[in-house]
């Protein structure tokens, strides 16, 4: 009736994957009933014990639930453990034939072609559509190269990436869509991620008495900063600005890594004492934060 496939009906019995926007369709419509009467939130889960592998923090902490024996267990979810540290499966080889097309290399690939959604961008978020990607039928594989939010946007505009994550203040107070403007001549269409904030992240214990860049910079902290092209450096000069600084003062603005993560990983490694970086960022180094601005992430 529905006109889907058994196996894809199994999927969504068994609850081993949503269905696609397609089937999600096609059932209701066989069952006389809407996509939200079908496949709405329903309630939430209980409450489970876990025995937590460290400390998990307060309420809201994000952790990793997993069944070991008879029983469950929780993993914190802070430094390395918020992000992917190991090697992840490769889609190919490089080979040393030459391409006959312009600006090519040649490849090998390891296994079948699957369709992959490749994005651009610094949110540390972004892996998290990942799981959703693998749930549709047929399954999608995801990329993400990390980069700021103007080099995202050339990548989109050469057409190298799907989609260019930013977090861009254009004139005035809006975010992202003049940017998105000027940087995409063939257009694009602009999809709202995330909100979150632009934070002063600092070591804990170097935080008291610290209420932004400029007591940062007066104390001597060492900043660690991002690269050229990032929101998160453009917020670190519009503050130096504010209070009347010069960069060449500020201990460490020379020093650049890449992403919100890296920042918060180099003040935790104790590499820097201060640097701008995104909340999620600063919370998942136990780093004390500053609110500075509200960003917006759109795709």
């Amino acid at each position: 009736m529905a006109g889907v496939t058994r196996q894809a009906v199994s999927r969504v019995e068994s609850g081993e994957g949503d269905p696609s926007l397609r089937v999600a369709l096609m059932l209701a419509r066989a069952l006389g009933m809407t996509v939200e009467e079908l496949f709405g939130p329903g309630e939430p889960a209980a409450p489970v014990a876990a025995r937590p592998v460290a400390g998990l923090g307060g309420v809201g902490a994000r952790v990793t639930l997993a069944p070991v024996r008879d029983e469950y267990v929780a993993l914190p979810m802070r430094g390395v453990t918020a992000s992917r540290a190991g090697f992840l499966p490769a889609g190919a080889l490089t080979t040393g034939d030459r391409s006959d097309r312009a600006r090519s290399r040649m490849v090998q690939p390891i296994g079948p072609l699957q369709p992959v959604l490749v994005v651009a961008g610094c949110d540390p978020a972004l892996p998290l559509v990942e799981t959703r990607l693998g749930l549709l039928d047929p399954p999608v594989g995801f990329s993400w190269w990390p980069c700021p939010s103007w080099e995202a946007l050339r990548l989109a505009a050469a057409g190298l990436v799907h989609v260019a994550g930013t977090h861009l203040r254009g004139l005035g107070s809006g975010y992202n869509v003049g940017p998105a403007a000027e940087m995409l001549p063939r257009g694009g269409q602009v999809v709202g991620f995330c909100s979150w904030q632009e934070r002063l992240a600092v070591r804990p214990e170097l935080a008291e008495g610290i209420s932004g860049v400029a007591d940062a910079v007066r104390r001597g902290l060492r900043l660690v900063n991002r690269e050229p092209g990032a929101e998160a450096r453009s917020v670190l000069d519009r503050e130096l600005a504010g209070a009347g600084i010069d960069a060449s003062q500020v201990s460490g603005y020379a020093t650049q890594v890449t992403g919100h993560l890296e920042v918060a990983a180099a003040i935790a490694a104790g590499l820097a004492d201060a640097g701008i970086a995104s909340e999620p960022a600063a919370l998942a180094y136990d780093l004390a934060f500053l609110p500075l601005t509200a960003e917006h992430s759109t795709w």
